[in-house]
């Protein structure tokens, strides 16, 4: 299996193994139209919180803001709402029923949709922009939101699982993930 979050304890106690492989930036996306390409990380929570009713408040086109999020069970959305918005609840006028979705809900609603998703996911999108925040790209190396990937495994891996684990530490295997827009982490 792949995770984005750390195994709790308890799933170690019964044997799970866990193998983080990457490290994806948090994006924040929205459509060109809005009229921004920078925000700050408090501008950032006031418009997830639903204080931010138009782009224009933040430097922006004159245009609604449309919240679109991430179903509340995906990592996508718990990872968020626990480093960006320190817990808050989030506001949204859209939930997409998992993290991919909300690419194209961005995609296809009116022009002031702003979403969040994992870097990888984000990268090839160019009808979208990936907002800046306080200054820093998702590209970035002290970029703030991110998430950790996971392999997990009940016990060590053999076969071709291990074989499989074993190419994504590989030089090959990091260069499809840098390809993707994400950080390789190498193997302990």
């Amino acid at each position: 299996a792949s995770i984005a979050r750390q195994l709790h304890e308890r799933h170690q106690v019964y044997g799970y193994r866990q193998f983080p492989f990457c490290k994806d930036p948090i994006a924040v996306i929205a459509r060109k139209e809005c009229g921004v390409d920078s925000i700050t990380e408090e501008q950032l929570q006031d418009i997830f919180a639903g204080e931010v009713a138009n782009w224009k408040e933040v430097g922006g086109a004159d245009l609604p803001v449309m919240i679109i999020v991430p179903g509340t069970d995906t990592a996508a959305h718990k990872n968020f709402r626990r480093q960006v918005m320190k817990r808050k609840d989030i506001e949204h006028d859209f939930m997409a029923y998992d993290s991919t979705m909300v690419i194209d809900a961005v995609k296809y609603f009116p022009c002031g949709a702003i979403s969040f998703i994992s870097q990888g996911a984000a990268v090839h999108s160019k009808e979208l922009q990936i907002l800046k925040i306080e200054g820093r790209s998702t590209t970035d190396e002290n970029y703030p939101y991110y998430q950790i990937f996971y392999f997990v495994t009940r016990g060590e891996p053999e076969g071709n699982l291990k074989k499989f684990i074993d190419f994504a530490y590989s030089a090959e295997g990091a260069k499809i993930i840098k390809k993707n827009g994400m950080v390789p982490i190498p193997m302990d």
